[in-house]
Formats: structure tokens, C-alpha cells, sequence
């Protein structure tokens, strides 16, 4: 909600009465130590402000009630979490509320979307960027008949007015597929082009009591235009089967959509536990995805065992998360155990060759000693491992939450590297979540989207070099060395249209040994991208000293020309030119392409100058 990579917290509270719902929020903020320096715990503090939607027709205690979605997607591209919530209203119309972000709550805009559409028992929504520019439609999944029938609300995106939120009207999709036998839902972010399909894993029945595990994914009927609704015909794929249909009671199979091999395209992972005393058994299927919809499944069955198991009290839970900050995901099984009612996490990463690792068994929580208590795996201080956020109500109706924190180190980040002139060098890393190595240069408890296409990142869970220790290694070379480098970053941009990651405005280097300060900007807009714009040479912190004349300052742009070559659109990058400034004193200037004039200076008097225009030859490839 904030956008600083937090996990912050809603409750969502039902008032009897009034027939009315409403969101408290809490932000996430990091705790800090008695020495003054933040660390990786976070605190809960209550938004100013909370929201309330009305729902006249809901009945919690009807026998057929189903829960409201809850939907969170980023309504302006802007990094932070907004609020859609689908009802149905007095007239026994859909009706959907969408509330946006300011940073600190929920209450910046809030909306109303009516429909002419009857409210549909049954119906499932989701939020997603079916286009990949940015803008999150809401899709309703519901059943036409025997059918399964979607309904598409593109989102609104209004340039003139950075505030605006909005939905368009519905447009619906019919297909032949039946809507019965659905297991599960889940969004598929395509290679490439950021858009995302809707994916339905499905039972497929067979005869002799089996039945077959399939995915159908969903995607625009025109790409890139999400107001033409779905295509009506999916991509079916097989992820696993035939299996022999087991007693209402035993354990079903979960799906884990999941980037199991690192390759960074989404697959799916069937996964079982069951409890076969005294042992607990793990089964996994591994289906690759194409990146445009398709699924293929791996190899065979993966059976993992493990001995002397305390058996469940219920039923445990599969999560996919990432509890060693590697380039992996974790597999994680949590449930609670009958003995002493303590939380267990039974754990798998993934291999690049679609495998799983061993499984490693450790204690999550004692006893929270509060009946129903639910669990879901959250990076509760955004430091790119997963932690666990337990909740449940107390005795007295009181909301109850217990954090878990993930207190290990990364993995797959490299520690050190040798040279084969003996040169050691020493990496150390931290999160762009931590203020000592990220500054966003923004408030954000107050930053307005004033721009539709990017936005400045608050935090992420992401790790970046903070420090680097040159030395020697005496088995090679025995000349002592030393050099010790800190590195601080700012204002990194993200642009939400398909571009990504801008990269970061400036990066700070401090050679500690020399106590100089090196201070690197880039440009960050198209074709630009992540090229130096100018280079500082100070002698003292920047933060504490902003306004400094620096040593030496070294200025770069480049032209970007476009040319047309057999239809198509060539960009160029060309140096336009190169200045470096020594003390206030112009030492270096490139003018031009072609033509370059060096000059020095001392004590203010030219006492050297040259000039020299060189050509160039097209190199052709």
C-alpha cells in the first residue's frame, strides 16, 4: 500500500447493523534498534483514515454466503496497492468499489462502478494487466448456464487527471467450456510483453473413477486491447494424470504457479502431502511453461519422504514463497502439529533442471493458543525472503496476529572473487528497503502519480552491492593492499508501461581509504537508459553536504537520431558531447561529434590547447 516493499496490513471488519464493510488499514514501517539504526523488524501503525462500502445484500450467516473478493492491484501504476471490492447492491446489481492508495490509506479516490449486469452466484473476480500497459482491468468468472462465461472491465487510465480511477463497462465472453470441476485460478505474466493471461486448471473426468489434472489459459481476443474481451477458445495443456479419485477426506493436489527451473517463465507445480504414519509424504508433478500460455509436464512423479513425522492436527497448507532469497523458490508446507500444536514448515526449492531440492523440515511458531488460526507466507520486512504472518481471532473477537520473521541470509549471492594477479575482492549486500542504502528522494506519504508512466520506487525487496574490499591475497602477491568502497543508491524509476526497470538516478561510491566521494548519474529515459549523464569527484558526504563544489565533474549526453531502413524504425545513440571540469576550471570539451578541443589552465591562465576534428567510417553488420 505504501509502496516501500512492506508488508502492511487491512482488516477488513463487517458491521451487522448498518450492512456495511470496512477496510482498516495499518502501514508497515521498520522498528528500529535502541542504538537509533533500522533494522529488518517491522511495526504496524493505524492509517488516519479508513474505508467503508456499503453491502446491503450480504448475509455472512446465510449457509450459501461466499466471501467477497478482495482484490489489490495497482490502479495507476504507481507501485502501490489500491482496493477493488465487487458486491452486489440493493437492486441485485453487480456493483464494484474501487478506492486508491495515497501512500499512508486507502482514501485518496474512491469510485463506484455500477453495471447493468445481475449479480451472478458463483462468480470469482480478478484483477490483472491483461494488456501489459500498466492499467489493471477487473474479470468476472462466472457461470452462464453450464458454461464458463467472463466478464471484462477494462481499466481507466485518464492522463489529463493524475488522479482518476476508473472502470469501462463489461464486456462479456460465452465459451464452450464447462465451468464445473474448476480447481483453481491464476494469472500468467507473459515473456516479454508484460501482458497477462487468465489460466484455469481444471479436472478433466475419466471413466473407472480416474481423472486427468489440465490448464486452459485465457488471453485478449486483440493484443494489447483489452476492450474486445477474451478470446473465446483457450490453450489447453496436460499437467498431470490419470489419478484414481480418493474418499472426500484425503488429501487433494495443490497448485503452485511458480518459476520452479529459474528460467523466468511462470510454471505450475502439482503438489500432495499426506500423512502415512509415521511418516509424512510429499508428491510433486513439474509442468514447464512457454511463456505464452502453454504447459508441458517434466519428467515423473517426485516422491520425498519424511521419517518419523508428528502427525497434523487438520489439514496443512502449500505456499509458494522464498525462505533463502535465492534464485529458486520454496516449496513450503505448514501445518500444525497434533502433539503440542506447534507450526512445522516442510520446505522444497527448485533446480534448474525442474527437480525439487530435499526437503528441509524446521519449527515455524509455538502454539499461538487462538482457535482457527490461518497462515499465509509474507516478506514481512522487505528483505526478498519470506516470512510467515499468522492470524486468527482471540476468545474475545479480537484480531489476533503473530509475524515471523525469516532472520537467515540470502543465497546465490556472490561473496568474493580472485583474480589471477592475486587481487581479493569482498561483496557485501542490503536491500533497497533499508534507508542507509536506498533514498527515494520522494515522501511517501505524500507522492501524488503525477506521472501516468513511471514512478519512483519507494523500496524493494532487491539486493545491490552497499561495499566492496579489495585486498591481496599473500599466496600470490605479497604487496599489502587495501581499498574499501561504500555504495549508497537513489531514486530508482520503474516504468509500469512495459519498459521496467529504469534503473537509478545516482550511485554513490565512498573510497574509504581516500575519504573521496564518487557520484554517478544516469539518464533514465528511453534509448538512454542506464547511460552516465554526469560523473562528481567530492571530497566530503553529499548528504551533508549537497550544495559542494565538486573536484571534478565530468558531463556526458548523446543525441538519439531515427532513420527508416527497410521499413523499419532505427534509433541511434551518438555522443553529442563530453565536458569534464576540473575545480571550477574547464579542462575537457567535446562540442560536437566530430570535433574535440582540449585546453589546460593554470592559475586561471590558458597555457595549452589543442584541437582536433577526426572521421569516422560506417562500420556495417
Amino acid at each position: 500500500m505504501t509502496g516501500k516493499a512492506l508488508t502492511d496490513v487491512a482488516c477488513m471488519v463487517w458491521d451487522i447493523a448498518n450492512k456495511v464493510m470496512t477496510a482498516k488499514t495499518y502501514t508497515a514501517e521498520r522498528k528500529p534498534n535502541s542504538d537509533g539504526k533500522p533494522d529488518a523488524i517491522a511495526d504496524w501503525t493505524p492509517s488516519e483514515e479508513n474505508v467503508q462500502v456499503p453491502m446491503p445484500m450480504w448475509d455472512p450467516t446465510s449457509p450459501e454466503a461466499e466471501m467477497p473478493d478482495f482484490l489489490t492491484p495497482d490502479l495507476h501504476g504507481d507501485g502501490r496497492s489500491g482496493l477493488i471490492i465487487p458486491y452486489q447492491n440493493a437492486r441485485g446489481m453487480l456493483e464494484l468499489f474501487l478506492s486508491q492508495k495515497n501512500g499512508a490509506g486507502l482514501a485518496a479516490v474512491q469510485e463506484v462502478k455500477q453495471t447493468n449486469f445481475p449479480w451472478v452466484v458463483k462468480s470469482n473476480f480478478m484483477a490483472m494487466d491483461i494488456t501489459g500497459t500498466g492499467v489493471a482491468d477487473v474479470v468476472q468468472i462466472f457461470p452462464n448456464g453450464h458454461n464458463l462465461s467472463f466478464r471484462n472491465f477494462p481499466g481507466v487510465a485518464n492522463e489529463s487527471n493524475s488522479g482518476s480511477i476508473g472502470l469501462a463497462d463489461g464486456i462479456q465472453t460465452d465459451t464452450t467450456y464447462g465451468f464445473d470441476n474448476t480447481i483453481d485460478w491464476f494469472l500468467l505474466k507473459h515473456s516479454g510483453t508484460g501482458a497477462v493471461s487468465l489460466v484455469r486448471v481444471w479436472q478433466e473426468i475419466l471413466p473407472n473413477d480416474l481423472y486427468n489434472i489440465k490448464a486452459t489459459s485465457f488471453r485478449c481476443l486483440v493484443t494489447g486491447d483489452s476492450s474486445k474481451g477474451f478470446k473465446a477458445t483457450g490453450i489447453d495443456s496436460m499437467l498431470g494424470g490419470p489419478f484414481p479419485k480418493r474418499d472426500a477426506n484425503a488429501p487433494v493436489w495443490s497448485i503452485l504457479s511458480c518459476d520452479i527451473n529459474g528460467d523466468v517463465t511462470q510454471d505450475i507445480v502439482l503438489g500432495k502431502a499426506e500423512f502415512q504414519a509415521p511418516n509424512m509424504v510429499f508428491r510433486y508433478v513439474v509442468s514447464l511453461g512457454d511463456g505464452m500460455g502453454s504447459f508441458a509436464k517434466c519428467g515423473d512423479e517426485l516422491t520425498q519422504t519424511v521419517e518419523n513425522a508428528v502427525e497434523p492436527k487438520g489439514d496443512g497448507r502449500f505456499s509458494v514463497t522464498n525462505l533463502n532469497g535465492g534464485l529458486y523458490p520454496s516449496l513450503a508446507y505448514v501445518y500444525q502439529q497434533s502433539s503440542d500444536s506447534s507450526f512445522v514448515c516442510m520446505s522444497v526449492d527448485g533446480r534448474c533442471d525442474a527437480a525439487v531440492s530435499p526437503i528441509v523440515p524446521y519449527p515455524v511458531t509455538p502454539d499461538p493458543k487462538t482457535e482457527n488460526t490461518q497462515v499465509i507466507p509474507a516478506d514481512l520486512s522487505g528483505i526478498g525472503m519470506g516470512g510467515w504472518l499468522f492470524y486468527s481471532l482471540t476468545a474475545e473477537g479480537k484480531l489476533s496476529i503473530v509475524p515471523v520473521y525469516n532472520t537467515g541470509q540470502p543465497t546465490d549471492l556472490l561473496s568474493s572473487s580472485n583474480d589471477s594477479m592475486g587481487l581479493v575482492t569482498a561483496f557485501s549486500y542490503g536491500c533497497l528497503t533499508d534507508p542507509d542504502v536506498y533514498d527515494s528522494g520522494v515522501d511517501w506519504r505524500n507522492y501524488p502519480p503525477t506521472d501516468p508512466g513511471n514512478y519512483v520506487v519507494k523500496g524493494a525487496p532487491n539486493y545491490v552491492v552497499t561495499s566492496l574490499k579489495h585486498t591481496n591475497d599473500p599466496a600470490t602477491n605479497l604487496l599489502a593492499f587495501e581499498v574499501n568502497m561504500a555504495k549508497t543508491y537513489r531514486q530508482a524509476l520503474v516504468n509500469s508501461q512495459g519498459r521496467g526497470w529504469l534503473g537509478f538516478e545516482s550511485i554513490t561510491t565512498h573510497n574509504i581509504v581516500d575519504d573521496i566521494w564518487t557520484t554517478e548519474h544516469y539518464f533514465q529515459t528511453f534509448l538512454k537508459i542506464r547511460l552516465k549523464s554526469k560523473i562528481d569527484t567530492l571530497n566530503s558526504d553529499p548528504k551533508v553536504d549537497p550544495q559542494q563544489f565538486p573536484l571534478s565533474s565530468q558531463k556526458t549526453d548523446y543525441d538519439t537520431p531515427l532513420s527508416q531502413q527497410n521499413g523499419c524504425g532505427i534509433y541511434h545513440v551518438n555522443k553529442l558531447f563530453d565536458k569534464l571540469e576540473t575545480e571550477g576550471e574547464q579542462g575537457r570539451v567535446q562540442n560536437d561529434p566530430i570535433h574535440l578541443r582540449r585546453q589546460w589552465k593554470r592559475h586561471h591562465q590558458i597555457c595549452f590547447r589543442t584541437s582536433a576534428r577526426p572521421d569516422y567510417l560506417p562500420v556495417l553488420g
